[in-house]
């Protein structure tokens, strides 16, 4: 069992649905007042993390592992996408475990996006 706090409420969340959780974070960050291409940026990007979690058989948020975030990262490296596109799937993702963890405060269970490293991001010529 979790507990999401928003302001002064306690939300006691049951449920270990991976998604269930990005939804909770896309309301998070249209409560807090993100622009519409900001939200659109998010859901994109966790949908395709969704879609890799789903091909891997992984439907719940606490079997997330440092492991599969950086086979989806390679893999999306493999197929093709900039080093931006990977720094931005990287930054939605660490975005939202963050807000798990700090939120949530889950039990026994924690997950450090920081562990993941990338590449960095090669400037492109003038």
């Amino acid at each position: 069992m979790s507990t999401i706090t928003t302001g002064t409420r306690r939300i006691i969340l049951l449920s270990t649905d991976l998604k269930e959780w990005m939804n909770g974070f896309i309301r998070d960050r249209r409560a807090r007042g993100l622009s519409p291409g900001t939200l659109k940026f998010y859901r994109t990007k966790l949908q395709l993390f969704l879609t890799y979690c789903d091909q891997k058989l992984v439907a719940r948020i606490d079997h997330i592992t440092e492991g599969l975030l950086r086979n989806f990262l390679l893999l999306i490296e493999e197929n093709g996408y900039s080093s931006g596109g990977r720094h931005a799937c990287h930054s939605t993702l660490k975005a939202f475990l963050r807000w798990r963890e700090n939120h949530a405060k889950p039990d026994n269970w924690r997950i450090s996006i920081l562990k993941v490293h990338l590449q960095k991001q090669r400037n492109k010529p003038s």
